[in-house]
């Protein structure tokens, strides 16, 4: 949804709809480009990375805005930690290694380039829980 009201409030808006509740919700709103808001917003998804249009609200020399998704994420899994939460460190537990484990609660310290952690931003994942015994 394209808001044309100013930041923090407008910009892009991304809404979900859940349809357990039947209720709409606002997942994020992109406006650091767009601190006045956008006017008309569409998506390409024709090619590997979506992009998304919008046309800025400025008074005079409105922009057209893209938003480009080019991020990758992979899982970094380093030998000082507890991928299986079995209290043995990956460098003494082979079954650490054995299947690609993302753990949503460990951080390494360095990101997937090698770089330093501290150095990287942040990427917040929502994890779905599922009970394999119905509790």
């Amino acid at each position: 949804v394209a808001d044309d009201r100013n930041s923090p409030s407008g910009g892009i808006q991304k809404w979900q709809f859940d349809t357990n509740t039947s209720i709409w919700s606002l997942a994020y709103t992109l406006s650091d480009v767009l601190p006045n808001g956008a006017h008309y917003v569409t998506a390409d998804f024709s090619g590997p990375n979506p992009v998304v249009y919008a046309i800025s609200t400025e008074d005079s020399n409105n922009r057209l805005v893209t938003f480009t998704y080019l991020q990758n994420f992979d899982c970094v899994d380093q030998p000082t930690m507890d991928l299986d939460f079995n209290g043995i460190l990956a460098q003494s537990d082979p079954n650490d290694m054995q299947t690609p484990i993302c753990q949503p609660v460990t951080e390494p310290t360095q990101d997937p380039t090698g770089g330093n952690i501290k150095h990287t931003a942040h990427l917040y994942v929502f994890v779905p829980m599922f009970s394999v015994d119905n509790d």
